[in-house]
């Protein structure tokens, strides 16, 4: 169980496109929808975590296919960014948690779920290190590792949401505040084109 708690950190320590995004909602719509995106993307943990468990080795035929798994992120990655990016240039009203109310915010659980689950950066970790697990366990012990390894990465989420958030209320000026949104954006995008890169290279 511990071992799976510290996998769980391992993979979400990872800066990625996944921190990114955790921050950029937390900058953007304040502590509440960072903390969702932080609960989307350990989510998504779980969920990978599961199938490894229960499917044992055998997990990695499921991604045998992951070649199309990663196309299919990096455009997903590189619409995302853009999007943000492009959502934060084109704002007139400033951007900030005191002015970016929820319903502004498109739904940050379940894109953060869905970016994670196809991030390729998270299937490498879990092909990588997950030998490392005792995979192939029944069903309940599997979901108490899964579980272990929820919380595991939970914890860091958080304290990418609670890093995100601290950003917003220690700036002040609103450009500023959107730049970064603008970065965060591009960062996405670009963690995106890499992936694109590596697999049509």
């Amino acid at each position: 169980m511990l071992k799976a708690f510290f996998f769980g950190m391992t993979i979400a320590a990872a800066v990625g496109p996944i921190a990114l995004l955790i921050v950029n909602y937390s900058l953007t719509h304040g502590l509440r929808q960072g903390l969702r995106s932080a609960l989307g993307a350990a989510g998504a943990d779980f969920s990978f975590a599961l199938v490894a468990f229960l499917a044992g080795h055998g997990a990695a035929r499921i991604v045998a296919a992951r070649r199309f798994v990663e196309i299919a992120a990096g455009i997903g990655l590189v619409l995302f960014g853009t999007w943000l990016a492009a959502a934060a240039l084109r704002r007139r009203v400033p951007v900030g948690p005191s002015v970016a109310g929820g319903g502004r915010c498109v739904r940050p659980l379940l894109a953060t779920y869905v970016l994670t689950l196809i991030n390729p950066l998270t299937i490498v970790a879990f092909l990588g290190l997950a030998p490392q697990l005792p995979l192939g366990q029944s069903a309940w012990t599997a979901a108490g590792l899964a579980a272990s390894l929820f919380a595991g990465s939970l914890v860091v989420q958080i304290l990418f949401a609670l890093a995100g958030a601290g950003i917003g209320r220690s700036v002040a000026r609103p450009e500023v505040i959107r730049t970064l949104n603008v970065a965060s954006g591009t960062g996405i995008a670009l963690f995106g084109i890499a992936g694109l890169s590596r697999v049509v290279g």
